[in-house]
C-alpha cells in the first residue's frame, strides 16, 4: 500500500514558462530478448559501468552493523571493512547507497520496462555542457542503485508529469506545481511520498526518457566519522521511521542499513583519495568510468569521500563539548583522538539504555555522583571527563535545564577552558547557543546542526 497523497483540488495558474530546465539527457535503450539475458548489442560492454563526478575506484567490502540503541528510535554503528580514511576529528564521510529493491521494481512496473534492458545515457548540464553523470548497463541496475526515487520531485517534474496524468488528474498535479499549491506540495515531503506514489496516485503514463530527464541521481548522506586512528571507516546512524497508522516508511539510508546482513558483501566505490588498500587507483583524468569485476550486489555503497567540517573540527585547545542524542557522534572522535587537550563532555539522552556512549563501550555502569546536579560522572583519564544528563531518570532534566541549575559551576569550569562545541537537533543547539551568547559571550562557540 502506498502512502496517501494529500492535496486540495484547485486550478493551477502557474505557466510552463515559469520553470527552467537544468539538465538534458542523451539516451539509448535496447530491450532484452528476455528479462535475464543481456542484449547481443551490449555484449562488448561490461554489465554495469558508470561515471560519477570524476575518478572512482571500487572493491568488494563487508558492511558491518551493530545496534547500539534499540526501540522506536534505534541507533546503529556501521563499519565498512577494509576501507580506511584519514580525517580530523569532527569530519564526516559522504556516501550514497542503493534503493530498496522492491521500490525499484515498482518503478520498472510503472514504466512497463524489463530490468534486463540495456541502457546507455548521459546527463548533461544545459548551461555549461558538462556531463555530470553517465551510465551504461542494465536498466534495473540504474534504477536500483542510482536513480533518486525517494526524494520529493521538483515542481518542474510535477508539471511535466501532469501532461501525462490520467483523466481528471492533470489539474491536481498542475496545482501542486503552482505557487498556490506550495503548501500541499511540501506536505508531500512531510508524508514522505515518493515519485512512485505520485505516478500511481495520478495515473501518470511515464516514458523512460522523461523519467531520466526529470529525475536526478541519489543524493549523498553525511555521517560523522568515529573510528580510532588507522581503523576502518566507522560511523553512527539513527534509523528514521515514519508511521501513518496503517504502515510505516523509513528514510532512504535507514531502509538500506536495516536490510544489510552481516554476511552481505557490498560493492564499495570511493571517489578520489583515499583508496581502499585492496583496490588499485583509477587513472587520474577528469572523468573515469568504474568497471566492477562483478555485478553490483544488492548493496552498493558509492561516492565514498571525506567531507571536512571546519565548524566542528577538533582544535588544539581545552574544550567543553555539549551534545544530545546522536549529536554526540563527532565528539566520539574527539575522545578517541584526544592527546594532551582537556576535554569535558556534557551529554544529554533519555536513559542509560539509550546512551550511545554506553552502546559504544566508552563508559559503563551508572556513573558516579558529582558536583553537577542532575549528571552522572565518568572519568576517562585525568584530563577527560564525561557527564551524562538523563531526561527520564535521575533528576529527569534536559540539557538546557542542567546548564541553568549548574550555572555557577559551569562558569567556573569555563575559566579553565578555551572553547565550547555544541551539536544536536536544531532547536536544542539554538537554545544552547543563545544561552552561551548571553551568559558567556567571551567564549569561542562552535555549533553544528545534527537534525
Amino acid at each position: 500500500m502506498h502512502w496517501p497523497v494529500e492535496t486540495t483540488q484547485y486550478t493551477a495558474t502557474r505557466q510552463p514558462s515559469s520553470f527552467k530546465q537544468i539538465f538534458q539527457v542523451k539516451t539509448t535503450l535496447v530491450p532484452p530478448t528476455t528479462d535475464t539475458v543481456p542484449p547481443t548489442t551490449a555484449d562488448t560492454v561490461p554489465p554495469t559501468t558508470y561515471t560519477v563526478h570524476g575518478t572512482t575506484t571500487g572493491s568488494g567490502c563487508l558492511i558491518r552493523r551493530e545496534c547500539l540503541v534499540g526501540g522506536e528510535k534505534s541507533v546503529w554503528r556501521v563499519r565498512i571493512e577494509g576501507v580506511q580514511m584519514a580525517y580530523t576529528p569532527g569530519d564526516s564521510v559522504l556516501l550514497r547507497v542503493s534503493n530498496e529493491k522492491k521500490a525499484s521494481e515498482r518503478i520498472l512496473r510503472q514504466l512497463g520496462c524489463l530490468s534486463g534492458a540495456y541502457l546507455q545515457f548521459e546527463r548533461v548540464h544545459i548551461k555549461t555542457g558538462r556531463c555530470v553523470f553517465s551510465f551504461q548497463g542494465r536498466l534495473g541496475d540504474y534504477i536500483e542503485h542510482f536513480l533518486d526515487i525517494t526524494s520529493l520531485p521538483s515542481k518542474y517534474c510535477l508539471y511535466r508529469l501532469s501532461l501525462c496524468a490520467g483523466e481528471g488528474r492533470r489539474d491536481a498535479l498542475e496545482y501542486l506545481s503552482s505557487r498556490e499549491g506550495s503548501r500541499d506540495y511540501f506536505s508531500l515531503n512531510k508524508n514522505w511520498n515518493t515519485l512512485a506514489d505520485i505516478i500511481e496516485e495520478f495515473q501518470v503514463s511515464l516514458k523512460l526518457e522523461d523519467l531520466l530527464e526529470l529525475s536526478t541521481e541519489i543524493k549523498p548522506r553525511a555521517f560523522s566519522l568515529i573510528q580510532s586512528p588507522s581503523q576502518d571507516i566507522e560511523f553512527i546512524c539513527g534509523l528514521i521511521t515514519k508511521n501513518n497508522g496503517e504502515s510505516e516508511r523509513k528514510g532512504h539510508f535507514s531502509t538500506f542499513i536495516s536490510q544489510v546482513t552481516d554476511k552481505q558483501q557490498a560493492w564499495v566505490v570511493q571517489s578520489g583519495n583515499p583508496q581502499p588498500s585492496t583496490a588499485q587507483p583509477a587513472p587520474q583524468c577528469p572523468s573515469t568510468t568504474t568497471q566492477p569485476t562483478t555485478q553490483p550486489s544488492t548493496a552498493l555503497v558509492y561516492g565514498v569521500v571525506l567531507k571536512p567540517n571546519k565548524l566542528m573540527q577538533m582544535r588544539a585547545s581545552d574544550s567543553l563539548l555539549i551534545a544530545t542524542g546522536t549529536g554526540v557522534a563527532p565528539f566520539v572522535s574527539f575522545l578517541r583522538h584526544r592527546s594532551q587537550n582537556r576535554l569535558v563532555l556534557f551529554y544529554g539522552c533519555r536513559a542509560e539504555e539509550e546512551s550511545i556512549l554506553h552502546g559504544l563501550g566508552m563508559v559503563s555502569g551508572p556513573g558516579s555522583e558529582c558536583v553537577y546536579r542532575g549528571a552522572r560522572e565518568y572519568v576517562l583519564d585525568e584530563r577527560t571527563a564525561i557527564y551524562i544528563v538523563y531526561s527520564r531518570t535521575n533528576l529527569s532534566i534536559h540539557i538546557n535545564t542542567f546548564l541553568k541549575i549548574n550555572e555557577e559551576r559551569v562558569a567556573f569550569l569555563l575559566e579553565t577552558l578555551q572553547s565550547v562545541f555544541i551539536c544536536g537537533k536544531r532547536e536544542v543547539q539554538k537554545s544552547l547557543s543563545e544561552h552561551f551568547a548571553q551568559a558567556h559571550p567571551q567564549m569561542p562557540l562552535y555549533i553544528d546542526d545534527w537534525s
